[in-house]
């Protein structure tokens, strides 16, 4: 028996996926891993180190985006004997949750605001706006009461 499981370590050049949320994936998804009801519209929730939401003794060990909009998760099961991959279609997804370094979450938002500019799609008040000539200074945001 193999009761150590060797992964490599995630790759921190990228966000990392930690959970995710998604509708029912098949009609039979009404009763969790643990044989109790899921609540009609309740999501099933898919989160790195957790249980298998719908597999006994199974754990979730990396969850990976796919080009498609899709999930891949990665499970261990029989003292990580076996392993499964499941894969979640875009149409289920609710949220996908990711983790990643500080310089990459400024790099995504740069990223991200630049989308915004070139696309057209970020929303400006009507009205006159003097250009504003001081560079602003950036927000410290606070989270839980923690900044």
């Amino acid at each position: 028996m193999n009761d150590s499981l060797r992964l490599p370590p995630p790759n921190v050049s990228r966000p990392m996926v930690t959970r995710v949320l998604s509708d029912a994936l098949v009609p039979e998804d009404g009763i969790d891993a643990n044989g109790k009801p899921i609540p009609p519209g309740f999501p099933l929730i898919w989160a790195s180190g957790q249980s298998h939401p719908l597999v006994p003794g199974a754990r979730i060990v990396r969850i990976y985006r796919d080009p498609d909009g899709g999930v891949e998760l990665y499970s261990v099961f029989d003292r990580n004997t076996k392993g499964m991959r499941n894969y979640i279609p875009p149409e289920k997804i609710r949220l996908v949750e990711e983790v990643m370094s500080i310089d990459l979450l400024e790099e995504e938002i740069a990223i991200a605001e630049e989308s915004d500019d070139e696309d057209g799609d970020r929303t400006e008040p009507e009205g006159d706006h003097p250009e504003q000539e001081e560079e602003e200074s950036p927000v410290n945001a606070q989270v839980n009461g923690q900044a």
